[in-house]
């Protein structure tokens, strides 16, 4: 299993090529290179081939690479590196550790002087990864600690989460199982934190293979269904989980042996043979094998298991594969014995001799002990290089300290000038004091004056407000009466004479009412505040009040309201009504028609059209509403609809005028918030109850906390501000906390608040 992990190198950082886009071919640029040393779309090649490894993997290309660094060496060194590293690379994945060795050392001695650089962290792990093939754990700890700390110093979490991976690699080959699976969790941490989920398939697959030895069966099948998840669901083409369905297929043949179900064992161990051979991953294909055969033995069928190893061994003859071949050997010797046929398991034990001391790894186990040296001796340079500085800073430190006392003499003599200054400051300062000390009583006398002055402002206001709610209370209803006494005096005596009287009440009434409105507005104390609202019997309201106005004017009103509860301010509500009826009902002099309709949208929204068979809006006031307009002005007769625009913002509704009237006049739409009843003591959502954001995310939506639930408009401005939201379970709590807001639905708002606290 660990092979996946073993090949990762400083690759996966090289540009990401999907397609050749060049007309000669990879193979002809690198020719033309070694016969002319012409560096013509090289770089691009290379990367291409490094992308594409598996594919080029089994042709020409890697030799005519190796040919092109002795080229590199002598005219072109800045491709010597990509040269050096993919070769390692090739070497590395065909079994081929000498060579893949002596490419390391290559990339060692080129990257000397960049020991804090991303490639130098990659070649500590990538040869680290040589010393555990050839099963030299200790030495390959050492480099794998070297590339930790160079991560960590680069806070390179990608890197952190393989080097912890191959430190359970380690672990899981000194039978250190419970620290292997440790490691590999702390891998998955880190692979998180760097946002390469992706691979979390084969690290679960590598923790489960380690519940399998340590026979906790339940715990082996949970992770080899996650590492399955993961895979399927979550995962992305790459070259790293190629072989991953292999491993899942062959942790599920591993589980049912152990639940010693054969017949499943054999049926996934045969699907993992199929992925391994249409994948053309000889290893895995040869491992299945020795997996069948293991099953053959431990259930008595020692037949099988010959027939199974000697499938195998002309394989494995044929593919040189002799680590393989000693294994097959001597499980073979084992099954001739178990079935009492001496003269064959005599031969098998004799191969198996001869394979083994065929196997020289002197000239592996030499370059070992060579790259051992030449990393000593770096640390021995580096260590030098350090006391170099070191005597370099002494010696800069006793320059500057000669300097120093040079200097020192020199302020000593500025110094005493410099006294002989201050003093004759300071006795001009102790005139200066007396005039300051003057200057700081008036400034006392003024402050005081203006104190005075505020509280008498204060007065002022408190007296202009007591003021203004005089007039709300006690004007607006005799003047209302009045109006209608009016109108019943101009039915008795005729319009010629009242007509005047009634249209400039009708107007100080509508200024009084405007103006009202926005000394609230001015002094903050329209606060949008929504309540469960019965929107029929408001209407009727409202209506009551000028039908006998209507009726004087021989008006038609048409009343299609239905009954519907809406969440809305009253007080914002009525007002829009009010102006907006009155508007019709002035403009139509005598006869007419005035009705009210509400309809329901399908966004849990009401529609309330209010339309007149009058002469409809004048074009001026069309265009100019969308212009935003938040001022008082005496001489803007639009005053009213500026005022019913404001409001209607600031509680969230949507408001739109037009002369599209049924009834070919005018026509005013407004869209409220319907009211649904909040279910209480419900859960919240199970993914926004998991919402735990992070300090970045904490910080940003800190300022929401001092909204109240009822301040609907303020808090969606907020939300609003946020922009696009990428995290999905960050989506989902603000999705809820704008359907709180919108429902009045304290208790959830509430609790969601909570959790960013």
């Amino acid at each position: 299993m660990w092979s996946i992990f073993l090949l990762v190198s400083f690759s996966v950082f090289s540009n990401d090529v999907k397609n050749w886009q060049k007309l000669e071919s990879p193979e002809t640029i690198i020719k033309r290179y070694i016969r002319n040393r012409d560096t013509t779309d090289l770089g691009y090649t290379l990367s291409y081939v490094n992308n594409h490894f598996l594919v080029y993997k089994s042709t020409e290309i890697f030799k005519l690479i190796d040919k092109a660094t002795v080229t590199s060496e002598n005219n072109h060194r800045e491709y010597l590196f990509d040269f050096y590293n993919y070769l390692r690379q090739y070497y590395n994945s065909t079994g081929n550790i000498p060579k893949s060795l002596e490419y390391a050392l290559n990339v060692y001695h080129l990257q000397k002087d960049s020991r804090n650089s991303e490639e130098f962290t990659w070649t500590m792990v990538d040869n680290g990864n040589i010393f555990f093939r050839e099963n030299d754990f200790s030495q390959a700890l050492i480099y794998y600690q070297k590339a930790e700390a160079l991560a960590k110093k680069r806070k390179d979490y990608y890197a952190l989460s393989v080097i912890h991976l191959n430190y359970g690699l380690v672990a899981e080959q000194q039978l250190k199982y419970k620290e292997a699976i440790k490691q590999y969790r702390i891998s998955c941490y880190e692979r998180v934190k760097a946002g390469n989920v992706k691979f979390l398939a084969s690290n679960y697959v590598n923790i489960a293979n380690l519940y399998l030895k340590l026979k906790m069966l339940d715990k082996a099948l949970k992770y080899i269904h996650l590492s399955e998840e993961y895979y399927y669901y979550k995962g992305e083409d790459s070259y790293f989980l190629n072989e991953t369905p292999f491993f899942i297929a062959l942790a599920y043949a591993d589980y049912f042996a152990k639940k010693s179900n054969y017949e499943k064992a054999h049926s996934y161990l045969m699907k993992a043979r199929e992925i391994a051979e249409y994948a053309n991953f000889k290893r895995e294909y040869f491992k299945t094998f020795f997996k069948e055969s293991d099953y053959y033995m431990k259930q008595g069928k020692f037949k099988q298991a010959i027939t199974c190893l000697n499938t195998l061994i002309p394989m494995l003859k044929m593919e040189n594969s002799f680590d393989e071949l000693i294994h097959a050997y001597k499980d073979l010797s084992k099954c001739y014995l178990k079935v009492k046929n001496i003269p064959f398991a005599e031969k098998a034990f004799e191969n198996y001799i001869a394979m083994n001391d065929t196997i020289n790894h002197s000239n592996l186990t030499s370059q070992l002990n060579t790259l051992r040296t030449i990393t000593a001796v770096r640390d021995s340079e580096s260590k030098l290089q350090i006391v170099k500085k070191n005597l370099e800073i002494t010696k800069i430190k006793n320059d500057l300290q000669s300097k120093q006392k040079k200097v020192f003499l020199l302020i000593f003599g500025c110094g005493i000038l410099v006294i002989i200054v201050l003093l004759l400051l300071i006795l001009n300062l102790r005139k200066n004091k007396i005039k300051l000390q003057q200057l700081h009583f008036q400034s006392l006398l003024q402050n005081n004056e203006i104190k005075i002055k505020s509280n008498e402002l204060q007065r002022s206001d408190q007296i202009k407000d007591k003021l203004f709610s005089i007039i709300a209370h006690d004007l607006r209803n005799p003047l209302n009466r009045l109006l209608v006494e009016l109108a019943i005096v101009k039915k008795t005596v005729g319009g010629t004479i009242t007509e005047p009287m009634e249209n400039t009440l009708k107007e100080t009434i509508g200024l009084f009412e405007r103006l009202l409105q926005w000394s609230k507005m001015d002094n903050k104390q329209n606060v949008y505040s929504p309540v469960k609202l019965n929107l029929s019997d408001t209407i009727n309201k409202v209506i009551a009040f000028y039908l006998p106005e209507m009726q004087l004017r021989n008006i038609t009103f048409i009343n299609n309201s239905e009954t519907y509860f809406v969440y809305v301010d009253p007080n914002i509500l009525q007002t829009l009504l009010r102006n907006f009826l009155s508007n019709a009902i002035s403009v139509l002099s005598n006869g007419g028609c005035v009705e009210i309709e509400i309809f329901s949208t399908q966004e849990e929204k009401i529609e309330l059209i209010i339309s007149d068979s009058g002469n409809g809006f004048p074009d001026e006031v069309l265009n100019n509403f969308e212009i935003e307009k938040n001022e008082i002005n005496s001489s803007d007769n639009g005053l009213g609809l500026t005022l019913c625009k404001v409001l209607a913002k600031m509680s969230g509704w949507t408001l739109k005028i037009s002369n599209n009237s049924k009834h070919s006049g005018a026509q005013v739409s407004i869209v409220l918030p319907i009211f649904r009843e909040k279910k209480r003591n419900t859960e919240l959502n199970v993914n926004s109850r998991a919402f735990e954001p992070n300090d970045f995310w904490r910080e940003k939506l800190e300022p929401i906390l001092e909204f109240k639930f009822y301040q609907t408009s303020q808090i969606r401005s907020f939300l609003k501000s946020l922009g696009d939201v990428d995290d999905p379970q960050l989506r989902l709590w603000i999705r809820q906390v704008e359907r709180s807001v919108h429902q009045g639905d304290k208790d959830t708002f509430l609790a969601l608040m909570r959790l960013i606290e």
